[in-house]
């Protein structure tokens, strides 16, 4: 990491408006955001390129949320990625299997950006200085 470059987060949602809404807002915000649409796409993008964080929704097509955050901590490359689940499952019971699957941050949609782009901060040091600086 290059605390001169932009961080990249990858946006792993099966919604294109809420992709395009949080890459437009990632982009404003000072990060470069890439998208997957799904969790084989998004399993592909990392293996190609490790993001310096995800945002990542539970609720996808083909393998759901919570055993694509469990295979990224399972691989060596994304073990220590930071995982932001956004989510419209809100219950107790979902927060805590996102937590347990490995989430970093359980946020639930709809979540303000500006609350999204705090925890990417608080989460990528080495381009924000740590919490509180």
């Amino acid at each position: 990491m290059n605390a001169s470059q932009s961080p990249v987060v990858l946006v792993v949602d099966d919604h294109a408006d809420t992709r395009e809404m949080l890459l437009l807002w990632l982009g404003c915000s000072g990060f470069q955001g890439i998208e997957a649409v799904d969790a084989g796409a998004a399993l592909a993008a990392v293996a190609e390129a490790v993001p310096d964080a995800i945002l990542l929704d539970m609720g996808l097509p083909d393998l759901d949320g919570y055993e694509v955050c469990r295979r990224l901590r399972q691989n060596p490359a994304t073990r220590a990625t930071p995982v932001i689940a956004l989510t419209g499952y809100g219950s107790p019971g979902d927060l805590k299997r996102a937590r347990d699957a490995g989430c970093d941050v359980v946020l639930v949609k709809p979540c303000p950006p500006d609350q999204v782009v705090l925890e990417l901060q608080r989460h990528l040091p080495a381009f924000f200085g740590p919490p509180g600086s």
